[in-house]
């Protein structure tokens, strides 16, 4: 059973919405199931490319883009749309569902399980500690 399903609202058209219901809308337990299962500290190829398809949709259903990086691209140079809404560059996508993959399956799924009570350290799963404070990796990209 999933921890939660995630709602996909994608912008169609009132003749698309008709079609696929009120408002759009469906709920997808595919991300919840793909958190789950991390290997260990890294994204498997297969699930990163089923990550960056999901977040394409979530930006624009329909341009038929399934890499992040190729639609951010397409909206900021073609459609000139703003940096707040574009997607997250791949890089930033990675660390996001690192960090997220780490707090649903290291975190909460070990919350039941008293033999697992002592999750890894998140060192590896999208967090750095600097000053003895853990602070997020938002990106491996060098900034510009």
């Amino acid at each position: 059973m999933p921890l939660l399903g995630v709602t996909v609202c994608p912008s169609l058209s009132e003749k698309e919405k008709k079609q696929h219901g009120k408002h759009g809308c469906h709920v997808s337990q595919q991300p919840t199931h793909l958190f789950l299962s991390f290997p260990n500290d890294h994204i498997p190829s297969h699930i990163q490319a089923l990550f960056e398809n999901f977040t394409s949709m979530m930006y624009v259903a329909t341009t038929g883009f399934s890499k992040v990086d190729q639609l951010r691209r397409h909206l900021f140079c073609t459609e000139n749309k703003p940096l707040h809404l574009i997607p997250p560059s791949s890089a930033t996508l990675v660390q996001h569902c690192l960090r997220a993959a780490y707090q649903a399956g290291q975190i909460w799924g070990r919350s039941l399980d008293m033999l697992k009570c002592d999750p890894p350290t998140p060192i590896s799963w999208g967090w750095v500690q600097r000053n003895e404070v853990w602070e997020p990796v938002w990106s491996t990209l060098s900034s510009i």
